[in-house]
């Protein structure tokens, strides 16, 4: 509004990213859509960039207004500032506006933190993925007070005060659900109809790769070293099953954190959480599924038969769990490969000996 309207009408702006050739269905579904399709004109392009550049802007001088205040009253130095937002925005990246899909866009965030009692860290610029489940174990000791177990993020504190983060994760996780968009058009018989439960996607985002998971079994892993605008896609069986198992783990939280640690004397506790001993991989590419099946000490590869391909597609995500509990039989080729264990606490340590 007003000056911030027309901040930027002089000021060169960087394109948005480039639509791809090789498109993922989800992704042209969204180009058609009339809130996550963008404009296509270059003139319209231009003036949703710069009003939206005028409105970070705007935001910019009223948090300047805070930080006045907070000075006038005396309350700068003994307030601990977080600024950061819920998700990104496409702004015509990849042809999208809002925030929808798989791409950085859509969940890059910004992230300010300022703890006055830290003034080494003012001023740094930390690179290493952190993510919103950060925050609260963050204020949780800026207040003094324990991380709650139930946390899945760790605090921020060692890079507030200029310390290096000798255990950190090496890539960000995100999630996208919209199955909103299908609950009104009608009944679903749960647990028979499992539509509903396919409609979602997480990615695993690393420094070189960011791989997609769909609900209903799809998946996608973009190579970014060599193409950050996401339009480079990988089918080596040897970076996507790593980074499929890598995201199956991250769901279960195999991690063990910091503060588990100390508890124990150095030993990795996992407390209430539930290990998967191993997991499935299935890919399915234009000449047929591969199955990969890591065990303990190291992962190993079966093929399947092209025929039994389709039916992979069909039937898309595994329900690994209901497998487990004879819920639901599988093809006569997956009953061997797929294992999946549950344990609860007591049962680790018998597991483990």
């Amino acid at each position: 509004a007003g000056e911030f309207a027309s901040m930027y009408d002089d000021v060169a702006l960087p394109a948005p990213l480039p639509i791809g050739d090789d498109r993922h269905f989800l992704h042209d579904v969204l180009l058609s859509h009339p809130y996550a399709g963008g404009p296509t004109e270059p003139d319209a392009i231009d003036h949703l960039r710069r009003q939206y550049w005028g409105m970070i802007s705007e935001v910019d001088h009223h948090l300047g207004r805070i930080w006045d205040a907070l000075r006038r009253r005396g309350e700068w130095d003994r307030t601990v500032i977080v600024i950061t937002a819920d998700h990104g925005e496409q702004l015509c990246d990849q042809g999208l506006v809002g925030k929808a899909g798989f791409f950085d866009s859509s969940y890059h965030i910004l992230g300010i933190v300022r703890d006055p009692r830290h003034p080494h860290g003012f001023g740094r610029v930390v690179t290493e993925f952190t993510e919103n489940v950060d925050i609260m174990p963050t204020l949780c000791e800026a207040l003094g007070q324990p991380v709650p177990l139930q946390c899945d993020g760790v605090p921020l504190t060692r890079f507030l005060r200029g310390e290096e983060e000798t255990e950190w994760r090496d890539a960000a996780h995100y999630e996208w659900d919209w199955r909103e968009w299908f609950i009104a058009a009608g009944g679903h018989d749960w647990p028979w109809d499992r539509r509903l439960e396919r409609q979602n996607l997480a990615v695993l985002r690393t420094d070189s790769h960011a791989y997609v998971q769909f609900g209903n079994g799809d998946w996608l892993c973009f190579d970014l070293a060599v193409d950050p605008t996401w339009r480079t896609r990988i089918d080596d069986p040897a970076v996507v099953v790593e980074a499929a198992l890598v995201h199956r783990a991250a769901t279960v939280r195999l991690d063990a954190r910091p503060r588990d640690r100390e508890a124990v004397g150095g030993e990795p506790q996992l407390g209430h959480e539930r290990r998967v001993l191993a997991v499935a991989v299935v890919l399915v590419g234009r000449d047929g599924a591969r199955v990969a099946v890591p065990d303990r000490t190291r992962p190993c590869a079966q093929r399947v038969p092209d025929r039994d391909a389709a039916a992979v597609r069909r039937r898309g995500a595994l329900d690994l769990e209901r497998c487990a509990r004879g819920a639901e039989r599988e093809p006569a080729w997956l009953q061997w490969v797929t294992h999946v264990t549950n344990l609860e606490p007591d049962a680790q340590a018998e597991e483990a000996a």
